[in-house]
């Protein structure tokens, strides 16, 4: 691992075992907070995600 371990698991900021892994992990992130932020954004965020886990959880 390139970077100390984290002290905290929820610490994201740690994610990945190389610099290029860190990297895209890190872009991914700004894009997700990116699309919360925006309201169309969240709204198809939203449908999706209810879509998604709904019809999961009818399946168990």
């Amino acid at each position: 691992m390139t970077y100390p371990a984290p002290v905290k698991l929820h610490d994201c900021s740690y994610l990945g075992d190389t610099f290029r892994e860190h990297q895209s992990i890190a872009r991914r992130q700004v894009r997700v907070r990116e699309r919360a932020m925006n309201p169309r954004g969240s709204s198809d965020s939203m449908c999706w995600i209810s879509q998604t886990y709904d019809s999961a959880q009818e399946a168990l």
